[in-house]
């Protein structure tokens, strides 16, 4: 009985936790909130194999859902050039979702993958894709811009949300 008290403890902290994320102003929260959930899922689980009950099939129900939203990656960062470390501007790179996880030869002076976006004005991006949907994300100069000729990289392999600064370079 005290084990079950434990779990039921430790699964309404977390719930708190929760509640209390949501309604903070903090803009880099998703994946705090999702591991929070993760937690809660462990500790009604836990209850439920204890002690069989409908209530905990409940949260545990609900937990899946709520944990079904975050089936997505944040990456989010500058780019920048690989010489003098200044930031690229709007328009001159474009991002492609692939389908590696490595970037290779073939990777490095052309465009492939699917178009995601580019970056903005401040040589800022912000991108998000299903988990599991690419495995890298590749930025290409664009066409107009001679000034680079060699793409960035980024993996996405077990990231949930991701800060990075990508260089490209001629």
């Amino acid at each position: 009985m005290t084990e079950c008290t434990e779990w039921d403890q430790k699964a309404a902290k977390y719930m708190q936790y929760i509640k209390q994320l949501k309604e903070s102003e903090s803009t880099d929260k998703m994946s705090t909130i999702e591991e929070a959930f993760q937690q809660a899922l462990v500790c009604y689980t836990n209850l439920d194999r204890l002690h069989p009950n409908p209530v905990y099939k409940t949260f545990i129900s609900r937990i899946n859902k709520s944990l079904e939203a975050f089936n997505f990656i944040v990456i989010e960062g500058t780019v920048r050039d690989r010489r003098d470390n200044t930031k690229v501007v709007a328009g001159d790179v474009d991002i492609y979702g692939v389908h590696s996880r490595t970037f290779d030869r073939s990777m490095e002076k052309k465009a492939q993958g699917t178009l995601l976006g580019a970056i903005d004005a401040t040589g800022k991006f912000r991108v998000q894709v299903d988990k599991g949907t690419y495995l890298g994300l590749l930025f290409v100069p664009t066409s107009a811009n001679k000034v680079y000729d060699k793409n960035g990289f980024v993996s996405l392999e077990e990231q949930k949300h991701l800060k990075t600064t990508v260089y490209i370079s001629e």
